[in-house]
């Protein structure tokens, strides 16, 4: 068997070209270059507000053939959405800027929106939570009712510190939203940040059976505060520090299989949102991804032929 016939794979558009994308024209370019990677069903991504490169990324991004999961997130020169905000003002706000981003994705037909929760509200985190399921209620309802809508859930304390941190906080999220009429919401895995929340990448996927939407394979380096990819920076797998290599990738692939998460029936989705290697262009970098996720794949499936035997 093959990964290809259990995960449909992507990747993160701007965190793959982070170095280089440093304007309009650059995103596009970059873009570009990435829509001729065969191998990828899906790109993650947003799409920029002037023109005429929003309109000649939307162009390229109807025809490309690949499934498009749009990143609502910050953007240059403008103040960040708080989806978790007790402000009323700061709230209305933080939709709009939602529902400008979101329109851009769904102008190219994206199936999935990635969010978060915003920053952390320690002052009322009862309020906060509450607040934070009318939000996304109102976004859910915003878009068409086969486009999932998913929060990714990040530390709380460390790096991003925004709101929804655990696992289990974005579960009862989605079952809170789910309960409220919202069946189109969902939580997420990221690897990248689950040192970050003191979570596993086995404990983060079982426990979000059901409940995931969308998986982001990276790394993170938690330990080494001197080091520049130190936090939630999306280090590239194999690097000095980081956590994760083969056997970690690996146990997150037979999780997910598990919990029916991976099949050949439903084939979930998987995204390398990882920064391109130092010594390698974004698109030899990719062909690193793509070797390392094979040699993990090539442990699971030698440990489910032992288990059939």
């Amino acid at each position: 068997m093959s990964w290809q016939e259990y995960i449909r794979i992507g990747i993160n558009h701007h965190l793959l070209y982070r170095k280089v994308i440093s304007g309009p024209e650059d995103h596009l370019n970059t873009l570009r270059e990435l829509l001729s990677e065969k191998r990828l069903e899906i790109l993650d991504l947003w799409i920029p507000e002037e023109d005429p490169h929003r309109s000649e990324e939307s162009r390229l991004l109807r025809d490309c053939g690949k499934d498009i999961y749009y990143n609502v997130g910050t953007r240059k020169g403008k103040e960040p959405a708080h989806p978790a905000t007790l402000s009323a003002a700061r709230r209305e706000y933080s939709l709009d800027f939602y529902k400008r981003e979101i329109s851009r994705g769904l102008e190219v037909g994206c199936r999935k929106i990635i969010a978060n929760s915003g920053p952390d509200v320690p002052e009322d985190r009862s309020g906060a939570f509450e607040a934070l399921v009318d939000f996304f209620c109102e976004i859910c309802r915003f878009v068409p009712e086969d486009v999932l809508v998913m929060v990714e859930p990040t530390d709380r304390d460390t790096d991003k510190k925004k709101f929804i941190g655990p696992s289990s906080e974005a579960v009862r999220l989605c079952q809170r939203i789910h309960a409220a009429g919202c069946p189109n919401f969902a939580s997420m895995v990221d690897m990248c940040h689950l040192p970050l929340m003191d979570e596993t990448v086995d404990g983060a996927m079982r426990s979000s059976a059901g409940h995931i939407g969308h998986i982001h394979l990276g790394n993170c380096i938690p330990a080494d505060r001197s080091n520049p990819l130190y936090g939630d920076k999306h280090p590239a797998w194999g690097l000095e520090g980081g956590v994760y290599g083969v056997p970690e990738i690996a146990a997150l692939l037979r999780a997910g299989i598990d919990i029916g998460y991976f099949s050949t029936e439903s084939r979930g989705s998987a995204s390398f949102e990882m920064l391109a290697y130092e010594d390698a262009t974004p698109l030899e970098s990719v062909d690193r991804f793509f070797g390392t996720l094979q040699e993990a794949w090539g442990v699971v499936e030698t440990n489910l032929d032992r288990s059939d035997g």
